[in-house]
């Protein structure tokens, strides 16, 4: 009779402990506490997004959300969090801790109640270890909620913590591997984030010359050459070319020393050159026709994905016409124009 009184006690205990226990429902993976959003959507078309990889560093998901222990890291700047793709995210599980209840947490700089929770596990009420993939981008205004908006500093935070606290100061589950793509507007990760892998710093520089400062007139055909040079000890990271011609010229084709060459106007705007070495350098010649004499000029840019000191890479060249040609249909009212101005002995006037 004890013992039968001892196991209802105990299975009595244990059925107290799981219906207290929280999880999202399957379809939930994105989700908020904040019960003051605006009730309008508005979604922001993202144009990036940051890779976070849990093979280079654990994320370890301890207490409830806001407690101490909580691993929270600044891994991400930009304008807005638009939504969130996983590609085998492998948790690992504590004791009694279900897949469902480790959660992302995504905020501006004050961490309050306005931002994202994420459930790479959503739906899975086991304990263990699994691994988890999205099939599709899952949008957050596509899910009725505001996407994440940063502050003006421009700063986002995560934290990992559990919907239902099983192990007190302790961890109840990790994100041992797998990636997560965070997609947005501007997003950029930060040097900080234990989740990227650190990229050593390039720089970069350009020098930009015309085959012509004078001299030249309507109709006559210029070669911008540019030259982009790495000046570190590393390798530039995806580089890309801008380039700009003012409305006096007309774009005729472009070509690279990797091989590069188009004659669409469109597509040299942004070259991609991608990797340049360490302590090399490329060339660009891009020819142009004159069309006016009105502003000649022509600008480029040139970034990578490692290079933050943008102070030298960027010039605007301003070529200077020596003469302006007249069209051959003009001559007929110039004559006119030089006949009226001797009758009226304005000319004669003029050079006394």
């Amino acid at each position: 009779m004890n013992k039968l009184l001892l196991s209802v006690l105990i299975f009595g205990t244990i059925g107290s402990v799981c219906a207290q226990k929280q999880s999202l429902g399957s379809d939930d993976f994105i989700s908020s506490n904040n019960t003051s959003q605006a009730t309008s959507v508005v979604d922001h078309p993202a144009n990036s997004f940051v890779e976070l990889d849990f093979s280079i560093a654990q994320g370890e998901s301890w207490d409830t959300r806001g407690q101490a222990n909580n691993m929270i890291a600044n891994c991400i700047d930009g304008s807005y969090i638009t939504g969130f793709e996983t590609s085998n995210v492998v948790i690992e599980t504590v004791g009694r801790s279900y897949f469902s209840e480790a959660i992302i947490y995504f905020s501006d700089s004050q961490q309050g109640s306005n931002g994202i929770e994420f459930a790479v596990g959503s739906g899975n009420n086991a304990s263990g270890i699994s691994s988890f993939s999205t099939t599709s981008l899952l949008d957050i205004s596509d899910l009725n909620h505001p996407d994440v908006v940063s502050l003006s500093d421009n700063k986002f935070y995560l934290q990992f913590y559990e919907v239902t606290d099983d192990i007190p100061n302790g961890i109840d589950a990790r994100f041992t591997s797998g990636k997560l793509k965070v997609w947005g507007v501007d997003l950029v990760a930060t040097a900080s984030c234990p989740f990227v892998a650190t990229v050593a710093e390039a720089d970069l520089s350009v020098s930009y010359l015309s085959d012509k400062t004078n001299g030249f007139s309507v109709g006559d055909n210029l070669a911008f050459e540019l030259t982009g040079t790495n000046n570190s000890d590393n390798d530039a990271i995806n580089v890309v070319v801008e380039n700009t011609l003012s409305e006096s010229l007309q774009f005729l084709d472009l070509s690279c020393d990797n091989g590069f060459s188009t004659s669409d106007a469109s597509v040299a705007q942004s070259v991609l050159i991608g990797d340049v070495s360490a302590n090399s350098s490329f060339v660009c010649t891009i020819n142009a026709q004159v069309l006016d004499m009105n502003d000649i000029s022509a600008s480029v840019h040139v970034t990578s994905d490692n290079d933050n000191d943008l102070s030298n890479n960027s010039i605007v060249l301003v070529v200077m016409a020596g003469a302006q040609s007249v069209p051959v249909a003009n001559w007929y009212m110039l004559s006119v124009l030089f006949f009226l101005l001797i009758t009226s002995g304005l000319y004669f006037k003029k050079l006394r």
